[in-house]
This record gives structure tokens, C-alpha cells and sequence, in this order.
């Protein structure tokens, strides 16, 4: 679980090869869950850092991280275990920088739920604003708050409105208008304790002006033992948005273990489960756009950012990629005749995305038409959007599905074989993403 990821300007610049890690001590013994990461120099110009946590208790990649800019410092919250940091510094090459041995001890029954809890509503700026309080716990390291509206979510189960992870005993979080319940509780690394009793309000102030992800919650750590990490994202509609598809949701997530795109996906709901790999950090933002598929005028004028949100996830090596772009539910302009499609490579694990390993692509349009296919050991390829024969007119619109998938390390795959290559993205069993987009001629390149 992530406590707090902070950046602080370098103290010095140029070449780092003299990298040192000043926290954790080697050999440190912590009695709480956050460890606190720090290295003497930070990345100079042109260069990368990398670092890696290995639990040496279980033998698996716990974090792995990338850092193109100055950054000199991290925090974050694990579970009990013995670990290992490594840290490297990298041009076109990348050589070790730093290791350090440590253990992590933490308490082992669940703190009991917060006592006393109570919320008040305010009005921020015409939006609801909650703040609401509880009795510090001794027994917890941080506390789970949030904010959550029944029959809201998928298959009409409950969902995570509003929410965040603190290390104080109090939040103040933007919600929705709307029925909703307020929950706290209190955790350490290894475990969570019950939930304090709801607290049932109804908040009609004015609905928040920007999408704030609220799960999974800023913070925060998604651990799916012995499955790929699937993980259900939610964030509040916008004022002015009513519902009925005028408002078109893009969530973007950004993979820090290796300074790239996660996947990026449209929709009109607001919650979507992607597939994403183990042991890396996430960035994900939420942008609230005018749908230009619409039959009425939007309710809102120009693209609205909510604040970004960083989470970790732990689980299984997923076994097909994650398509990334163009953005799934996305209708772009394009470049006639071909556009680019990307995905997410498959680390190993140790985390490393640069082992050589191939992946099979199949674009096909609605009719089940093939429009392209191939194989490459990159995460992108060039594919023509519009068929060979077909001169496109304006107006003209088209819609694609991209399917992936993987060549397993050791095997020498080739196209017409399914030996050594893994499940289609959309094949039972698959846990990998696979891309739904249309090419239309009539919106400009770099709508949504």
C-alpha cells in the first residue's frame, strides 16, 4: 500500500554513479508499515532511475519503479516479510546503484473500528463537501475512508463515490449528490479491521465540478493473490452531467514501473476493471469530456481533469497484454491510411518489460472483416484503418476490435501455430485487455 509518494528537487546534478540509499538502513528492523525510501543523489539529465523490492520471504517482485526525472525520496506501506531493495541508474544502459537488506514486523490482529465518527455536510463552491472525524486508533498505521452510494455500482451493488486513504483520524472528501453511507476503518500492512457503522447522509449541495477517482483509493494497494489484478475503478460524475451518455468519461492510467501508458479507456459509466501487471505503481486521472456522439448539446463545454491518484497492485503475471491505444470506446481522427496501435508488454519476474517476447495482433472490423494482423516484438505496430481497396469519404466511420496476444519466454511462436503463445485477450480465461475503437473521418485528430 502506498502511505504517500512525494517528489523533492535533486541537491546535486550531473552523473550519479556515486548513488547511495540513506533509507532503509541496511538491515533495519520496522515496527510499523511505512518504510521510507531515500538515496542521495537523484536521476541527472538523460537519465533514469530504477528500483526494485523483493520479498525474500515469498520470493516475489513486491514494487517496481521508474523514475525519468528528480526524485530523491518514496514512501510506502508493506506487509510483514524480509525484503530487498535494488536500485539502478540508467542511460543506454543501466548499471546497479544501491541495495539494502530489510524487515518489516507489523501487528498481526486487525485494529478494532473506529470509535466516535461523526460527518458534517458544507458547501464548497455550490459542491458538497463532507468532513467527517473518529477517535485515533493506537493498533492502525492509516485509515480507509469512504463514501459509498448502494445499488450504484455494477450488477447494482454498492460503489465507492468518494474516499482516501489517511494516516490522521479525519477527512474531508468532495461527494456526489445523492443517498450515501460514510465507512472507516482503520489498517496496517497485513490487515484490515471491521468497518465502523455507517453513517447514512444526503448530501444535495451540487454534485463535485471535477471526476475524482475514488477507487481504488488514492493511496492505496489492491492485492489479488493468486489471480492477475483486476481492479474496479470508480470516480463521481461532473455537475451538469445527468447520466444519459452526454458526458463521456476517459480514464487514464500511467504505469510507473515502467514510465508508460497502463491503458486508457472511454465510457459513459463510471466504473471500468482492467487487467494490469503486479508490482508496479499506477497513476491514473480521470477526464470528463463533451461526447461529441451525442444527440443533444453536452451539458458541459470544454474537457474537465480531476486529480490524479497513485495505487500499487500485487497478484499474478497476467497471461495476454493490455491493449492501450487508441483508447478503448474511443472514435479518433486519424492519419489515412494507417494509425498506430500500442499495448502493454508482459514482464517476468523480476519485473524487467525489455526480455525478448513476441506478440500477435488481429484487427477486425464490425462485419468480422481481418484489417490487419502481424507479428512483432514491440508493443505498438502501424495498421492500415481503412482497407486497401476502400477510399474513405467524409463522413465515412468504421469500428475495429484489436486482439492480443503473447509469446511465452522460451518458445519460438510463429502465426499460423497456437504453440507457445498465450490466450486471445478476449478468450475464456484471458486476463489481458483488448482494444474497441471506430476511425472517423469527420472528427478532428486528438478528439476523444
Amino acid at each position: 500500500m502506498i502511505r504517500r509518494s512525494f517528489l523533492l528537487a535533486a541537491v546535486a546534478a550531473g552523473a550519479t554513479l556515486g548513488q547511495t540509499l540513506v533509507g532503509p538502513a541496511n538491515n533495519s528492523v520496522h515496527t510499523a508499515s511505512i518504510v521510507n525510501f531515500g538515496w542521495n543523489v537523484a536521476p541527472g539529465p538523460g537519465e533514469r532511475f530504477q528500483m526494485k523490492v523483493f520479498n525474500t520471504t515469498t520470493g516475489v517482485l513486491e514494487l517496481a519503479l521508474e523514475f525519468p526525472g528528480y526524485v530523491n525520496s518514496e514512501a510506502y506501506t508493506f506487509r510483514s516479510g524480509n525484503y530487498r531493495v535494488e536500485t539502478r541508474i540508467c542511460r543506454l544502459l543501466c548499471v546497479n546503484g544501491a541495495t539494502s537488506v530489510f524487515s518489516v514486523v507489523n501487528r498481526t490482529a486487525p485494529p478494532p473500528a473506529p470509535r466516535d465518527v461523526v460527518c458534517s455536510q458544507q458547501s464548497e463552491n455550490g459542491q458538497n463537501r463532507l468532513d467527517c472525524q473518529w477517535t485515533e486508533s493506537e493498533e492502525a498505521d492509516f485509515y480507509f475512508a469512504r463514501a459509498v452510494q448502494d445499488e450504484a455500482g455494477p450488477g447494482r451493488g454498492a460503489l465507492t463515490v468518494a474516499g482516501q486513504q489517511t494516516g490522521r483520524n479525519g477527512v474531508s472528501l468532495l461527494v456526489p449528490n445523492g443517498p450515501l453511507s460514510f465507512v472507516v476503518q482503520g489498517c496496517t500492512g497485513d490487515v484490515c479491521g471491521p468497518q465502523s457503522a455507517p453513517i447514512a447522509l444526503y448530501p444535495n449541495s451540487g454534485d463535485p465540478k471535477v471526476p475524482v477517482l475514488s477507487s481504488p483509493l488514492a493511496g492505496s494497494s489492491f492485492d489479488s493473490g493468486a489471480a492477475a489484478p483486476a481492479v474496479l475503478f470508480a470516480w463521481n460524475r461532473i455537475a451538469g452531467d445527468p447520466g444519459d451518455g452526454r458526458v463521456l468519461y476517459r480514464l487514464f492510467v500511467q504505469d510507473f514501473s515502467r514510465n508508460a501508458p497502463a491503458f486508457d479507456v472511454y465510457t459513459a459509466n463510471n466504473y471500468h476493471a482492467g487487467y494490469l501487471n503486479p508490482a508496479a505503481r499506477y497513476d491514473a486521472v480521470v477526464i470528463a469530456y463533451p461526447n461529441p456522439k451525442a444527440f443533444f448539446p453536452p451539458p458541459i463545454g470544454a474537457p474537465v481533469q480531476g486529480p490524479p491518484s497513485a495505487f500499487i497492485v500485487r497478484g499474478k503475471i497476467p497471461n495476454a497484454p493490455v491493449f492501450v491505444s487508441p483508447g478503448f470506446g474511443s472514435f479518433p481522427g486519424t492519419q489515412y491510411p494507417l494509425d498506430r496501435i500500442s499495448w502493454t508488454p508482459i514482464p517476468d519476474d523480476r519485473g524487467e518489460t525489455l526480455s525478448v517476447r513476441r506478440y500477435q495482433y488481429r484487427l477486425t472490423e464490425s462485419d468480422g472483416t481481418v484489417a490487419a494482423s502481424g507479428v512483432t516484438d514491440r508493443t505498438f505496430a502501424l495498421v492500415p484503418v481503412f482497407p486497401a481497396n476502400v477510399v474513405p469519404v467524409l463522413g465515412d466511420s468504421r469500428r475495429y476490435s484489436a486482439i492480443l496476444r503473447a509469446c511465452a519466454t522460451g518458445f519460438t511462436c510463429v502465426p499460423d501455430s497456437d504453440v507457445g503463445w498465450g490466450p486471445w485477450t478476449t478468450a475464456p480465461g484471458s486476463e489481458g485487455a483488448h482494444g474497441d475503437f471506430s476511425i472517423d473521418k469527420t472528427l478532428r485528430l486528438g478528439q476523444p
